[in-house]
């Protein structure tokens, strides 16, 4: 069994005041992989918490982190056995389509940011388990779940050959129109 690609789960709670608390492994590989996920998590900056009407709310979260070989240092890739996941046409086509797609909620303030979305890619390239991670208003979280949730089917992760199911997280920016 190849240990050296796969995922974490990091578990945590995201505080009224958006710390992350009780950070921990809920899934995990190698102790290295292990320390490295909750380093990063860790490193977070603080997140917006979530809201039950105008009211902040300690919640509890989950984020897989995806552990894959470089191509360059990868021989089992190089042989075309692996795969990271990808929007066709890659990243930039993605960005290029949230950017075509996008729309202000009515009556929403229009302020810049990004929206951190996770999100499992499924061996056929369908999403699922899509959540938010990290977002701006409750209008603009919607509305960066739309986009990401209508994004098609996507290139699934190859490990050994076979697809296989890979936790994802990408972030959604919104800019207002000038």
């Amino acid at each position: 069994m190849d240990d050296t690609q796969g995922v974490v789960i990091v578990g945590f709670f995201v505080e009224k005041d958006g710390s992350l608390t009780n950070i921990h492994i809920t899934k995990g590989m190698r102790p290295v992989f292990n320390n490295e996920a909750l380093r990063v998590i860790k490193l977070s900056p603080k997140w917006i918490p979530a809201s039950r009407g105008k009211k902040r709310v300690k919640s509890q979260y989950t984020v897989p982190i995806s552990f894959t070989l470089s191509s360059s240092t990868d021989t089992i890739e190089a042989k075309g056995k692996s795969r990271e996941p990808e929007f066709p046409g890659g990243i930039e086509k993605f960005h290029e389509y949230i950017r075509s797609n996008a729309r202000w909620p009515v009556n929403t303030v229009q302020k810049e940011g990004k929206v951190i979305i996770s999100f499992v890619i499924e061996p056929d390239g369908r999403l699922t388990n899509i959540k938010i991670g990290r977002g701006l208003s409750p209008d603009i979280d919607k509305e960066a779940l739309r986009l990401v949730t209508n994004s098609g089917r996507w290139k699934p992760g190859i490990q050994n050959g076979k697809a296989v199911r890979v936790g994802y997280i990408v972030p959604v920016l919104f800019k207002p129109n000038n």
